[in-house]
């Protein structure tokens, strides 16, 4: 018989008799748990981080199976962890297993922080053996439990025993087979728990798609205007916003004057003082300061968005904004760079912040989210005078998922200037002459793009009727590779061409044939930049349009990129960014129309030095 063996018989003995702490875990921690490493040392206070009480109540809940949590990071997350597993040991013993990313990664957080923590909880320290051979590195052989740390990337390890508890960290750094492989082992306990604690990786990604599974608690914030305010709602990102010295108006950080250089270089100095966090409802703009942070940290309460999830799954998300010794000017400055990386095409420090300081998963079409804020500055609220002598309906014709129309409706005024007064999707051709009939657009300012189901679009067109001139009324239209077309001495960005609908059939030749506007994509996509960067004639978008973010994303889907040819010389093209342009080939149908009706100057060349990249 081994020495220690009489010694841990006798300690397991003096701790079955011991009558259990029903205190919750928080609870018990504030009177047992010293913080191994943090910026506020000594024993943990619960009302520095209140937002894990209630998770660690329910962790100690036998109807709750797994939790969940999908935070940012350093915000109390694995501490949390540690203090869990410290309560399992003292409290509630059983067959334990800490899974880190790696064997790497789990020994050096049990050399580091978890080994530290338990010989500081004096309930837990009591308890671990003398021997080496029975306290090691990773894995502990406490009198009543065994409490071991296992690397995600070893099948063998976490094809071992079961387990009732497993506390899982850092699960998006795990290959995609380890967690479902890890959640096998408690299967036998029907008082299992699964902790899974983790910074976000993408979007449905296996981590995202446990946390979609569970109650989905989000952390509900008091508006905190003293005149008063009954809003509670989520604490969100897309609320700080900075407030105008002059006008005292929520503006983009930006435009804080003073803030942004003429070579772009920003003072965030200058911008701290302006930063605020607005309330949703009342507008309430609130200053950057330690009293309100706590205020919001500890006034706030968990609100599930997924009531109907099983009972036994609870999931968390928090972001940066909770912690009190977070400054929101700190984010906006990490933001802000990210935001410039993002514009000069790379897209991981942007991945970081919506992921670490957000905590939410990254979603791939973010990282095509440059900040178009030349396209911000044409939303409009239309109060201004704009002199309308013609208005034209243009049409983008898709198949997929079934025959449906991206449509948009263009207000043009002598010399070009222009206005987008809506847009939208339709499922059928009744339902465009509809729009053409609510928005008074006239059927000969109709267009629409016959690059696809051409035989389809010329149906449509010949069933729009004829005009005096002999003339279907709607225009097809069809973008070219061509940057440009003769005419004279001229170089134009568009041409008529005619074309038989009927053409390789019986019938053909035997109607009238369909006048179509052919146009240079590349040359239009020039024009289309300029406008939005108010370069030439005016454009306006209208700051309450549907769907106006998504609008802007599609308007902005290319971008032009040099490319070094063969024989050296660099040739700039058009690169498209995001999948989806239906309402930027709209837009550029729309401005076509405009040329071709005289309502725009025709440019020559494209003017590639006025636009900037």
């Amino acid at each position: 018989m081994s020495a220690d063996r009489p010694n841990i018989i006798a300690r397991a003995a003096s701790l079955a008799w011991r009558p259990p702490d029903t205190r919750p875990p928080w609870k018990w921690a504030e009177e047992h748990y010293e913080v191994p490493v943090s910026n506020i040392p000594g024993k943990w206070r619960s009302e520095n981080s209140p937002w894990v009480r209630k998770l660690m109540e329910e962790f100690a809940d036998n109807s709750v199976r797994q939790i969940t949590v999908m935070c940012s990071a350093q915000s109390s997350k694995t501490e949390t962890g540690m203090i869990l597993a410290n309560w399992i040991v003292a409290e509630d013993p059983s067959p334990a297993m800490w899974i880190a990313a790696s064997d790497e990664e789990g020994l050096k957080f049990a050399n580091e922080r978890l080994m530290p923590a338990f010989h500081m909880c004096q309930p837990v320290k009591r308890q671990i053996p003398d021997s080496r051979t029975l306290a090691k590195s990773m894995e502990i052989y406490f009198p009543t439990m065994l409490f071991e740390i296992v690397g995600s990337n070893s099948k063998a390890k976490l094809q071992s025993r079961s387990r009732r508890y497993l506390l899982c960290d850092e699960v998006r750094n795990w290959p995609k087979w380890a967690l479902p492989m890890a959640k096998m082992r408690v299967r036998t306990w029907w008082n299992s728990r699964i902790l899974i604690l983790s910074t976000p990786g993408d979007e449905k990604d296996v981590l995202h798609n446990e946390w979609l599974a569970g109650s989905q608690e989000h952390w509900h914030v008091p508006c905190l205007n003293p005149a008063g305010c009954d809003y509670r709602g989520p604490l969100e990102w897309e609320n700080v916003r900075a407030e105008h010295p002059q006008t005292r108006k929520c503006v983009k950080f930006r435009d804080v004057p003073g803030v942004v250089d003429e070579d772009g270089r920003w003072d965030f100095d200058a911008l701290a003082p302006h930063i605020r966090y607005v309330c949703p409802r009342c507008g309430y703009m609130q200053r950057d300061e330690p009293q309100a942070r706590w205020r919001i940290m500890s006034e706030g309460v968990w609100v599930s968005h997924n009531p109907k999830a099983p009972k036994e799954l609870k999931s968390y998300t928090w972001n940066a904004l909770l912690p009190f010794w977070v400054k929101w000017r700190d984010l906006v400055q990490k933001y802000v760079m990210a935001q410039v990386d993002l514009d000069h095409g790379n897209h991981d420090p942007m991945k970081t912040f919506v992921t670490e300081s957000l905590g939410r998963p990254w979603e791939d079409r973010l990282r095509f989210a440059v900040s178009e804020g030349y396209i911000d500055d044409r939303v409009s609220d239309f109060t201004a005078p704009f002199n309308e002598v013609r208005r034209f309906l243009s049409i983008d014709v898709q198949g997929k998922g079934g025959r449906h129309f991206y449509w948009s409706v263009h207000a043009f005024a002598p010399g070009g200037a222009q206005r987008v007064l809506a847009w939208g999707k339709a499922w059928s051709v009744e339902e465009l002459r509809s729009l053409a009939a609510t928005y008074a657009v006239p059927a000969q300012n109709i267009v629409i793009d016959s690059g696809h189901w051409a035989s389809e679009v010329y149906g449509y067109v010949m069933e729009s009727g004829v005009l005096p001139d002999g003339n279907y009324a709607w225009k097809a239209m069809k973008g070219d590779k061509a940057p440009f077309y003769r005419l004279g001495e001229l170089r134009l960005p568009y041409t008529w061409t005619f074309v038989d609908p009927f053409l390789g059939t019986n019938q053909a030749n035997r109607v009238r044939p369909i006048r179509q506007l052919l146009f240079s994509k590349s040359s239009m996509l020039d024009r289309a930049e300029a406008c939005m960067r108010g370069i030439g004639p005016s454009l306006e978008l209208p700051n309450d349009g549907d769907m106006l973010h998504e609008y802007k994303m599609q308007l902005t889907a290319y971008e032009r990129m040099e490319r070094i040819k063969a024989n050296g010389v660099v040739e700039v093209e058009w690169t498209q960014k995001r999948p989806d342009d239906h309402w930027g080939s709209c837009f550029r149908q729309a401005l076509v129309a405009a040329m071709a009706t005289g309502l725009m100057d025709v440019v020559n060349e494209p003017q590639q030095n006025a636009i900037k990249s």
